[in-house]
């Protein structure tokens, strides 16, 4: 939990300062500036990423992220709608008191993190603290270090973090607004089933250890569970006192089987040792949604408007299934809620007491 910070009063500074709305409207505003670019040519890379729309909706299991169009299109139909889900995600724990405290080092991983939206976001969660803190003249964020990384193989997305970042930032700093916290493409890890913990440098060994590792829309088959069994333990084990492993996914009740076998597989799990008595607790399965009629389900849907425009404007020929999806998002009475699925699993760890 966020130690020393009232929870309440942070939450109602926000509020009442609408200051997630506010940013969320320069990150849309700047994100379709951004996707403006590469959809000026009509030709490539144009048509290529209006072409894969039909595929970034519904086949996202299967098609190849390291192409940076394909990366750019998921972008363009995900990256805010992500967002919104994020932040909606990371205030609920705040509410909860189970988003992770720190003394001095925050780590945060987000593993397969496609284009970024919850390195954004727990970025400006963050943010929104140390502003609060400074607002009310409190020490809480003094001398705090935080460190946000993550795991990405797709190279599309890796390219698409880095050129949009650059762009955000450096729009930021121009206009003497705050940045956002996300390494580029520079991401420490690759692949989560090569992911190593400790890494042997040549005078050192590189411990990563973290207080908040977040995984959304990254476990989506049962079989994911057994393939990547070894690597959410030693994420789990990885964890210090307290952090947390966040899992976001789908609610649909086709996925219950996957969650159920989640939860079995993790309570099995073990993590004490010589020096540490260690377990991880997991909490009751939250289940939260999004609409395009709060805040910022308003300024995400006037962006597909824009991109609607925008593309009749500029004479693109749109598949049925695209004209007929940004149809309905724009049409004034389209009130449908996204529903999701939140689990976390905390960790509890204190040395173990020397025998006298």
């Amino acid at each position: 939990m966020l130690q020393n910070l009232n929870v309440a009063d942070y939450l109602k500074w926000t509020e009442k300062n609408h200051w997630f709305e506010k940013r969320f409207q320069i990150l849309a505003n700047q994100f379709f500036d951004y996707i403006c670019g590469p959809l000026s040519d009509v030709i490539n890379p144009g048509k290529d990423i209006i072409d894969n729309v039909s595929n970034v909706m519904e086949k996202c299991n299967i098609i190849d992220f390291n192409n940076e169009n394909v990366a750019i299109a998921y972008a363009m139909m995900h990256f805010l709608d992500r967002y919104h889900r994020a932040i909606i995600s990371f205030k609920y724990l705040i509410e909860q008191e189970v988003f992770p405290s720190y003394r001095k080092y925050l780590d945060i991983l987000d593993v397969g993190t496609g284009p970024g939206s919850y390195l954004y976001a727990v970025s400006d969660i963050y943010l929104s603290i140390k502003e609060f803190t400074k607002f009310t003249n409190s020490p809480y964020m003094n001398g705090k270090i935080i460190t946000i990384d993550y795991v990405e193989k797709g190279e599309g997305f890796r390219s698409f973090l880095n050129s949009f970042t650059q762009k955000l930032n450096a729009w930021a700093t121009e206009n003497d607004i705050p940045t956002w916290s996300v390494p580029y493409s520079h991401g420490s890890f690759y692949d989560f089933l090569d992911i190593k913990f400790n890494i042997k440098k040549i005078r050192f060994l590189q411990k990563y250890r973290y207080n908040l590792i977040s995984m959304s829309n990254f476990l989506t088959l049962e079989e994911n569970i057994t393939t990547y069994e070894s690597q959410i333990y030693n994420s789990l084990k990885n964890l210090r006192n307290n952090g947390s492993l966040v899992i976001i996914g789908s609610s649909s009740k086709a996925y219950e089987s996957l969650y159920a076998k989640l939860i079995e597989t993790i309570n099995n799990m073990h993590f004490s040792n010589k020096r540490f008595s260690a377990y991880v607790s997991s909490r009751k399965e939250s289940t939260l949604e999004s609409n395009f009629t709060d805040s910022m389900g308003i300024i995400k849907k006037d962006y597909f408007k824009k991109l609607q425009s925008y593309l009749i404007k500029n004479n693109y020929f749109l598949s049925d299934y695209f004209k007929n999806l940004l149809d309905e998002i724009c049409d004034q009475d389209y009130m449908k809620a996204n529903s999701w699925k939140l689990l976390v699993f905390q960790k509890h760890s204190k040395f173990r007491k020397k025998n006298s």
